[in-house]
């Protein structure tokens, strides 16, 4: 299940949900069946560690990269307690991610500007970042640099990429930014 449904994540372009696959396998399996494999219990990115680790100690599908790249889809799926986002970690030679967390939404407040009530996160989304890149660090992932979207390009970031985990990093800067 769990590589038929990460295939399914991979190569879709659109919004994904239980009721999607079953029907791209013409009922093959179940909606069902998905959400309770998806739902058996929450997954971490240890469980994650413990499918990829042996392809990181490997060296012939994973060869020691030069890049470590981080992604966030946002929104994917929206319920009444909370949204989540997952955050992931990938190695860039073989496209492997290594590392995932969800930011979990859970607390509401009223944003006064817009006149609405959101949903924040406890931890922000550079914190869980850092956290994931230093988890990467203690499963001895080799990696020279970070890559990034313009999303995680804050000067906390990089200086935590450059002086903490002494890599070099490139990242996605938007055109409203100075660099020095």
């Amino acid at each position: 299940m769990l590589d038929l449904y990460t295939d399914y994540l991979i190569a879709s372009f659109a919004p994904t949900t239980a009721t999607g696959l079953s029907r791209l396998l013409d009922g093959a399996v179940s909606h069902d069946q998905v959400i309770r494999f998806l739902f058996d219990r929450l997954k971490t990115s240890a469980d994650l560690w413990q499918l990829v680790q042996p392809l990181r100690r490997n060296p012939t599908p994973m060869k020691t990269s030069k890049l470590l790249g981080t992604s966030m889809r946002r929104k994917i799926a929206p319920s009444k307690v909370s949204t989540f986002s997952p955050l992931s970690i990938k190695w860039a030679r073989s496209a492997c991610p290594v590392a995932f967390d969800l930011v979990t939404k859970t607390e509401t407040y009223f944003d006064a500007k817009k006149q609405i009530t959101k949903r924040r996160s406890q931890q922000s989304k550079n914190a869980l970042y850092r956290q994931l890149l230093q988890i990467c660090v203690h499963h001895q992932v080799k990696f020279r640099y970070v890559l990034n979207d313009s999303w995680y390009a804050s000067a906390d970031n990089m200086k935590f990429v450059h002086r903490n985990l002494k890599k070099d990093f490139i990242f996605a800067s938007k055109e409203n930014r100075k660099v020095a």
